[in-house]
């Protein structure tokens, strides 16, 4: 199979793991708060911030390992992959270990820690087998993950997309089958320990049967190898810390300038903004394995042509994705949650310039990232998180939640999506303004006219019944498919969607 048609499987699974998470979700949560006291869940969930402070000692390694595994492959460099296997199985065993030291120190001094100092011992002690149960199930499957990691970078895709499926429904198996035995917490933990456990177990097994040369004379780690490693890892650590930064203190910064009130009317007008981004991401992060393994290849104007495509495609779906936000946002709120808990047209308008923003970032820092230049993308994604702080707050103060937008907004664009491209152009040999002179500008000329006539359109339909947002939805695809086209040129489309007149020329 062609890298295009695994990157294409890759995405469809990710969409049904993503369907079926969602409609789980909405199954799952209601009989948890029915069958595990209000208290009891409520502690549940702060203890469990124990168990994702200490997930940080794997510095990052496990989502390293699928890209190096996967340029190593480019190569055709089975002893490196080896190397890799070995390296990457010593630094999870070593993560694990100090997991469990970290979590038991957390849980010794749990009376000082937030969420958790209002409750003495004996409030506290039911908490001891669930949490003992994931602390353990996290920590034995933390090394077994390398060979699922090594799995992604082979693009072992249909395997893998099985094995994540038959997770989840596991996962949804488990706790509803254990909570209505009566386990209460300990149905929840043994849900979330267990199914990553059996899923990595299986991955050991594919692994040995499909490429048994992999686990012959494996080499013993080398510290010189593993301090590669730990930096490219470290590098994504940084990444995530830094877009946490980011995603994470909107709320804190609403809470500490503004109202707590205002929190959740930013909370549920940015729900669907948030989901619709996550589902646009997927598109072209299904491709990246392919894309380092190409990388790997040393094809360095196949791999140009490759980062100009999904750069288009990326920005295409953030365009669709924007125009569903201002035309039926405002309509989905309303109807959720009622209307006192939508923010306004304006703030809407910029949680879809925010949506298109993000984007850019991300598709520029994932393509860097995914060639080799992961500490760089991380440090860069750092200090956007650590500018975006205070500027989000100036704005917060000054304008309130459309200020917020406004200073994460600037902050985007003058450090993320700047810093990214250029970083992104290093790495493909290119000067910057070649990748936005060819690629970005014309692209964006299109995705803008879109933004701007959606805008006005759900100014003038905030106004109207509430079918005519469903309609004006209806007229925008038609105008995406003409405007909008053109930007997929080159991608992974059917036949018969490449013989339409508006596909055929490039932006």
């Amino acid at each position: 199979m062609s890298r295009t048609g695994k990157a294409v499987r890759t995405a469809f699974f990710g969409y049904l793991q993503f369907t079926f998470a969602f409609a789980s979700g909405l199954l799952v949560f209601p009989f948890v708060l029915r069958t595990v006291p209000a208290q009891d869940f409520g502690l549940w969930m702060a203890a469990g911030e124990l168990i994702g402070f200490a997930g940080l000692v794997d510095l990052g390694v496990l989502m390293t390992l699928p890209l190096l595994a996967a340029q190593a492959d480019g190569r055709k460099d089975r002893v490196a992959l080896r190397q890799l296997i070995s390296d990457c199985l010593f630094l999870s065993t070593l993560a694990a270990l100090l997991f469990l030291a970290v979590t038991s120190v957390l849980w010794n001094f749990r009376s000082e820690l937030p969420g958790l100092a209002h409750y003495g011992d004996a409030t506290l002690v039911f908490l001891e087998t669930p949490l003992l149960v994931l602390a353990v199930g996290y920590a034995v499957a933390l090394p077994l993950r390398t060979f699922a990691a090594v799995l992604t970078g082979l693009q072992d895709v249909t395997c893998l997309g099985v094995l994540a499926l038959v997770q989840a429904a596991l996962g949804l198996a488990l706790t509803l089958g254990l909570l209505t035995a009566g386990f209460g917490l300990q149905a929840l933990a043994w849900a979330a320990a267990a199914p990553p456990l059996a899923v990595s177990l299986v991955a050991v097994i594919r692994l040995a049967l499909k490429q048994p040369d992999l686990l012959k004379e494996v080499p013993w780690p080398a510290w010189a190898r593993m301090k590669v490693l730990l930096r490219e890892g470290f590098g994504s650590r940084l990444g995530g810390f830094g877009w946490q930064l980011v995603s994470a203190s909107q709320s804190i910064i609403i809470v500490r300038l503004l109202e707590p009130e205002l929190a959740v009317v930013y909370a549920c007008t940015a729900k669907l903004p948030m989901m619709l981004m996550q589902m646009v991401w997927l598109l072209t992060d299904s491709g990246l394995i392919g894309f380092a393994q190409l990388h790997g290849e040393g094809n360095q104007e196949r791999t140009r042509e490759v980062s100009r495509v999904m750069l288009r495609v990326s920005l295409a779906g953030a365009s669709c994705a924007g125009v569903v936000v201002l035309l039926l946002n405002p309509l989905f709120v309303r109807l959720w949650v009622g209307e006192p808990r939508f923010g306004g047209i304006m703030l809407n308008a910029l949680l879809a310039a925010w949506l298109l923003v993000a984007t850019m970032i991300h598709s520029f820092s994932t393509q860097a990232a995914s060639i080799g230049a992961r500490f760089q993308v991380g440090s860069m994604t750092l200090v956007q998180g650590l500018i975006h702080l205070p500027l989000a707050a100036l704005g917060a103060s000054l304008l309130g939640l459309n200020g917020l937008l406004a200073g994460a907004l600037t902050a985007g664009t003058l450090i993320g999506c700047s810093l990214q491209s250029i970083l992104l152009s290093r790495c493909l040999a290119l000067p910057g303004s070649v990748l936005w002179r060819k690629t970005v500008l014309p692209s964006l000329s299109r995705v803008m006219l879109v933004f701007l006539l959606a805008a006005l359109a759900s100014a003038w339909l905030s106004k109207q019944p509430a079918w005519y947002s469903a309609a004006g939805l209806l007229s925008f695809a038609v105008l995406g498919l003409v405007v909008l086209g053109p930007l997929l040129d080159g991608a992974p489309l059917p036949s018969f969607m490449r013989r339409l007149p508006w596909l055929r020329r490039t932006a």
